[in-house]
């Protein structure tokens, strides 16, 4: 039996159906068993069907008959699937200063990702004293967090544990398609060369003896090097609203890449009636709070899979946080 989490989770009938009718199948024709020898009967299938079953098998795999057109649209493609990234706890972090955005801002944000897309953000709610160091829980946050967004405010070079957070982020996601920077009404050029409120804040960090050179140097290699991605600036949208949107658009496309390949190659899925069913059961029981994972279970090539995220779409469209 695979476990799957509740967003893979949801194609019970489509296995449990072909199990039961293979059953039904092998009752039916197999030879009646003397009253003696009951309880010892085997059920397991005669060898020459063995033998046929796996000459057919191998027949199909150096012969396989082309897939029908009507049905190649619900197929993912395979190059999408095997450079997905790998699974990981939170789909996002997000690194902020708390003084700057906090309460307005980063919390519109976070409601957007994970309470309206289903994104799983991480969002540290704590307010960090000044002189505390990072939390050894906030570094592991984001070493399991597949992508990143860097909110870079006034004041968020004058918080150490936004610089350490940072150069931590640079470590973990080398690829520079895996952080967002949000230039909170300052200047890329002020973050990339540090003037301004972030070469203050610098310079203020050096001369008060908390920091060695050495770390503060590392935190500027990291402003440098965050501030030279593609991003957004705040400056470029009318409203905060419109600019939320726009980062949660880039969001979505990075983090769920399969998600978005199904919402097209889905369109034309019809499940039978026991499968519909099963379906309408399943959305019934994510709204109980309480259940957090269901089975799936069945023999390979039913169409668990193609089911599976068809309702995951589906149930994230009625507003299911689904992981």
């Amino acid at each position: 039996m695979e476990i799957y989490s509740v967003e893979m989770a949801l194609a019970v009938a489509v296995g449990f159906a072909t199990m039961t009718h293979w059953l039904a199948s092998m009752v039916e024709n197999r030879e009646p068993v003397s009253n003696d020898n009951r309880e010892l009967a085997d059920v397991d299938p005669p060898a020459s069907l063995l033998s046929s079953a796996e000459s057919s098998s191998a027949s199909m795999v150096e012969n396989p008959e082309p897939m029908p057109e009507e049905n190649q649209e619900l197929v993912p493609s395979t190059s999408l699937l095997s450079s997905a990234a790998p699974w990981q706890k939170y789909d996002v972090f997000l690194s902020f200063r708390g003084a700057d955005t906090r309460k307005g801002f980063v919390s519109h944000l976070h409601h957007e990702l994970q309470t309206v897309r289903g994104i799983q953000t991480f969002k540290d709610d704590k307010d960090l004293e000044t002189g505390s160091p990072i939390s050894s829980s906030l570094l592991k946050a984001i070493e399991e967090s597949n992508f990143a967004i860097v909110v870079l405010s006034e004041n968020y070079a004058h918080s150490a544990w936004c610089l350490e957070e940072l150069t931590k982020i640079c470590q973990c996601m080398k690829d520079k398609n895996r952080i967002l920077p949000l230039f909170y009404y300052v200047q890329p050029s002020d973050v990339r060369h540090q003037n301004g409120t972030f070469g203050d804040a610098l310079t203020k960090h050096g001369n008060l003896g908390r920091h060695n050179s050495e770390k503060v140097q590392r935190w500027r290699d990291a402003l440098h090097r965050v501030a030279g991605f593609s991003g957004r600036n705040a400056q470029d949208f009318q409203t905060e609203r419109d600019l939320v949107e726009a980062i949660v658009d880039t969001v979505g496309s990075k983090v769920r890449p399969i998600e978005t390949e199904f919402i097209i190659s889905s369109i034309h899925f019809e499940p039978f009636q026991a499968t519909r069913e099963a379906m309408d059961k399943v959305m019934e029981a994510l709204k109980d709070e309480n259940i957090t994972i269901i089975g799936v279970y069945g023999i390979g090539g039913v169409g668990k899979s193609t089911m599976v995220e068809h309702v995951g779409l589906e149930a994230q469209k009625k507003g299911f946080s689904l992981r």
